[in-house]
């Protein structure tokens, strides 16, 4: 006798007939559908003449939100301060930790063994990292499709149609203009045509970025949903019944029809397009610019000084990669490349702009004094060789940095590589595989088997290793929260594992003081994380305002001294 608990509690009467155990309203197996002129929401089924704009408020919300992530995008590609990249570095890793613990809800089945109240508030955190059906209300507008179809229409092919359009749209411009152009003849409108196009294109690949990196968890999600279904006994009280297959997110949809085969074709190729093809072109872009993120100079590519010194850079600086490291003599090659125009601006205020041919003129100027200096005879057991190559290697380092912080041809994707060091351009790729990995690919596993909990368990524990060992991010502080999110994702997991274990664990007053504790978690690693980023602000801009000040008192008093000075000798004279 197989026995079945309803999944929504409000619509299961009870009984072994199919066609009066469901509320009014439900029907289907499990009561897990909506009749007609009804539409499915959290808490059961609800006529479509109650709510007629629910699916309007939706779209319209998730549009909301990307505007806002759009215009954070645009803002960030042009910020380059320390201050402002603290901030996107945060923001990104409180974006992937909640979204990936949100995910545990669904992918490993956890919202049926969590505390309640801690199932509540992952649902409220859902809308924050776009983790909520599109979807909902659409059963009173298109009857024929299943909302499961429509959401995965909506969550693959339209932001497709979206890519394509905005890596179309510069190209398309560009050709409009050229014949303006062309019928100018002129080489400055020809120019500005170009400069024009340029920028555009930068902008429009910037909003790609930002739409691949927010949404591809998501689509991959319900794209590997489209192939996990469940069976089920018919009569559900003789084992022998007929088995009826059904998809798990939409018990809806009868997995053995002809028509959900030919979903499963279409996700497959979604499959290439998305987790495989987006995850492909995410590492072809990082590595059609790994020198620029590698801060090379440009043209400069054979400097026997440049090239040396590669080797040392990383192990001399993988323990802490932020700019303000090396102090005594990078402070000095420093103080003698502000003379140069080089950006101060790292501890304040946006990067000073410069000509690309200044840069590089500057930079081989840089690595020639490098190269000097490195040739200067060192003392066998001298504290001052060692110390001396220390601060060539930091100076580079810095330098290196200087340039990546002012190349302009990789704004566009500033997004994801301006927060990680010059030994890991990579990085992000890394990111965005055990993203996918936590919370969609493991879908393709029976949430009800032991090898998903173990390979999660396993993907954390690596990444984390990984996070450990190569330490990516640029400020220690970034590398310090990192490895406090995996912790925190950890602990999650675990709480989630040994509630499957033993679904008793977290009844009544334990329950209430478990989602308490989870809830305290999240909230620290969301709010706590931000205002760490306030408080590194407000002293990195106190710090700058005292440097400032320093500069500033030191000019008077050179002025007062010449001032002083120029009278004796005009007496003298």
């Amino acid at each position: 006798m197989n026995i079945y608990e309803c999944e929504l509690q409000n619509a299961c009467i009870g009984g072994s007939d199919n066609e009066s155990y469901c509320e009014d309203g439900h029907h289907g197996v499990l009561c897990n559908s909506c009749k007609k002129n009804h539409y499915m929401k959290e808490e059961g089924c609800k006529k479509c003449d109650e709510f007629k704009w629910l699916a309007p408020i939706v779209v319209a919300s998730a549009i909301i939100v990307v505007v806002i992530l759009l215009f954070a995008c645009y803002r960030s590609k042009r910020a380059r301060s320390k201050t402002s990249r603290l901030l996107k570095s945060r923001i990104k890793q409180i974006f992937v930790t909640t979204q990936i613990i949100v995910s545990m809800n669904t992918v490993y089945d956890y919202e049926n063994y969590f505390p309640s109240g801690f199932v509540d508030f992952l649902d409220i955190l859902s809308y924050i990292v776009l983790e909520f059906s599109v979807a909902v209300g659409t059963e009173c507008y298109i009857r024929n499709l299943s909302p499961f179809y429509v959401e995965l229409l909506m969550s693959t092919a339209v932001p497709l149609v979206v890519i394509v359009i905005l890596l179309l749209l510069p190209k398309l411009k560009f050709s409009l203009r050229k014949g303006a152009v062309s019928r100018a003849n002129t080489a400055a409108a020809a120019s500005a045509t170009t400069a024009a196009a340029q920028r555009l294109y930068d902008n429009c690949f910037s909003v790609v970025v930002l739409i691949v990196y927010c949404l591809l968890p998501t689509s991959s999600k319900i794209i590997f949903d489209t192939f996990d279904c469940t069976s089920f006994s018919e009569g559900g009280l003789n084992p022998d019944d007929k088995q009826l297959r059904r998809l798990r997110s939409d018990l809806g949809v009868d997995c053995d029809k002809r028509s959900h085969q030919m979903w499963e074709i279409y996700a497959g190729v979604m499959i290439l397009c998305w987790p495989v093809g987006m995850q492909l072109s995410l590492f072809l872009v990082l590595y059609r610019y790994r020198r620029e993120l590698q801060g090379k100079v440009p043209g400069h590519e054979s400097d026997d000084s440049e090239r040396d010194s590669h080797q040392g850079i990383d192990a001399g600086n993988s323990h802490d990669e932020t700019e303000e490291d090396g102090k005594s003599d990078a402070d000095d090659i420093h103080i003698r490349n502000s003379s140069m125009n080089h950006a101060s601006g790292e501890e304040g205020g946006d990067m000073k702009e410069t000509e690309p041919q200044d840069r590089i003129q500057e930079s081989r100027v840089f690595w020639e004094g490098i190269a000097q200096r490195a040739k200067l005879p060192a003392k066998d057991n001298d504290l001052t060789s060692a110390k001396k190559y220390r601060g060539i290697v930091t100076s580079i380092y810095s330098e290196r940095l200087r340039i990546r912080d002012n190349d302009t041809s990789i704004d566009h994707i500033r997004l994801i590589t301006d927060m990680y060091r010059l030994g890991c351009p990579y990085w992000e790729g890394i990111t965005t595989t055990y993203r996918i990995l936590l919370s969609s690919a493991a879908t393709l596993l029976s949430s009800d088997s032991i090898l998903q909990l173990i390979l999660g368990l396993f993907v954390i524990f690596s990444t984390a290793l990984l996070q450990s060992v190569y330490a990516p991010y640029r400020d220690s502080s970034e590398n310090r929260f990192a490895i406090f999110s995996f912790c925190i994702m950890f602990t999650i997991y675990v709480v989630g594992m040994v509630a499957k274990i033993d679904d008793k664990q977290y009844n009544g007053s334990d329950g209430k003081v478990m989602a308490a504790f989870l809830t305290g978690l999240v909230l620290f690693v969301v709010v706590g994380g931000i205002m760490m980023v306030a408080g590194q602000a407000y002293f990195i801009v106190k710090r700058f305002e005292k440097k400032a000040r320093r500069i500033i008192d030191r000019e008077l008093l050179n002025t007062e001294c010449e001032v002083v000075k120029n009278p004796i000798r005009k007496s003298a004279a």
